[in-house]
């Protein structure tokens, strides 16, 4: 069990760095139809390039009729929340299989999830190389003791963590208990995450899971997140993901200067991005879900049977 063995430090699963960018040159094509809600086969400009078996992106350039605050709302505002972490130009995304190739048509695992693309914004295929697949970890705790993240999964797929306690982590920006970064299909479950070192949880820092970038199809079911600034929270597109039967609870913020102090109550449970899409948060306790749109518009989310307390324990 989680007690047996402790690994003092982060742990990163690795797949060889995050390495799509805009300047990226491995097999990109447009698809000039088939995008629609539900489909399993993309029409594209050419097949060259690709193969049966092959992971592929499926994105489109962030709408510029949207690109401009107005009022209270901003619509793709945060380039960080995109594909390359800086001034990324696609939000929407979707990672997907390829398993069929006919002419310049390519049959897909997974339907197409977003409803709303569209030939003005140019949707496309990226060929995506995971560097890993299929790691585990099972059974032990990883323990911190100030700035890092707890466990990194960057540019990984297929892979788990399961029993495992995970917590000290988080004191700076950017690094929550466990991250996930360019991810397709990883699991976390029956695992338990609490508070970092950063007691008073500023903005950017300490949080429990923390889905940034482009990732989809992630599950994260049966854990237990304390004493984080935000228990689970996405900030990139996680297309595909769920969020399932998880207690998340005694979570604080303290930007003193924002909020006067630690009573303000936090979101537990949401995103904080430029419009997540296709993700379902159900069965979760937790005191608070927020769906922002400080960085951009949400959209496509299912929230079914959470029980939103309005209040934590301490």
């Amino acid at each position: 069990g989680a007690d047996k063995t402790t690994i003092n430090g982060g742990i990163q699963v690795d797949g060889g760095g995050y390495p799509i960018t805009d300047n990226q040159t491995i097999v990109r094509k447009n698809i000039t139809s088939g995008y629609n809600k539900g489909s399993r086969q993309l029409n594209l400009d050419s097949a060259s390039g690709f193969s049966v078996g092959d992971y592929i992106a499926i994105y489109q350039n962030n709408d510029s009729s949207s690109e401009t605050s107005t009022g209270n709302i901003v619509n793709f505002n945060a380039g960080y929340a995109c594909e390359n972490g800086s001034s990324g130009n696609h939000c929407v995304m979707q990672f997907n299989k390829i398993t069929g190739i006919s002419g310049n048509t390519i049959s897909i695992e997974e339907p197409v999830y977003y409803p709303a693309y569209a030939a003005a914004n140019s949707p496309a295929v990226l060929k995506v190389q995971y560097g890993l697949a299929m790691a585990g970890i099972e059974n032990l705790k990883v323990a911190g003791s100030g700035n890092g993240t707890g466990i990194y999964f960057e540019f990984a797929r297929h892979s788990w963590v399961k029993g495992v306690e995970v917590y000290g982590f988080g004191g700076g920006n950017g690094q929550p208990q466990i991250m996930m970064d360019g991810t397709y299909g990883v699991e976390v479950r029956d695992s338990y995450l609490h508070g970092g070192p950063n007691s008073i949880h500023t903005s950017g820092s300490d949080y429990g899971f923390e889905i940034y970038r482009w990732n989809s199809n992630a599950k994260i079911e049966n854990n237990i997140v304390t004493e984080t600034r935000h228990g689970i929270l996405f900030e990139g597109s996680g297309a595909g993901s769920v969020v399932l039967y998880n207690y998340v609870d005694d979570n604080w913020e303290s930007n003193t200067s924002t909020y006067g102090d630690q009573g303000f109550l936090t979101g537990d449970i949401g995103t904080h991005t430029v419009h997540p899409n296709a993700i379902l948060f159900e069965g979760n306790i937790n005191s608070k879900m927020r769906f922002d749109y400080q960085l951009g518009t949400s959209g496509y989310t299912t929230v079914y049977r959470n029980w939103v307390r309005g209040t934590r324990s301490s």
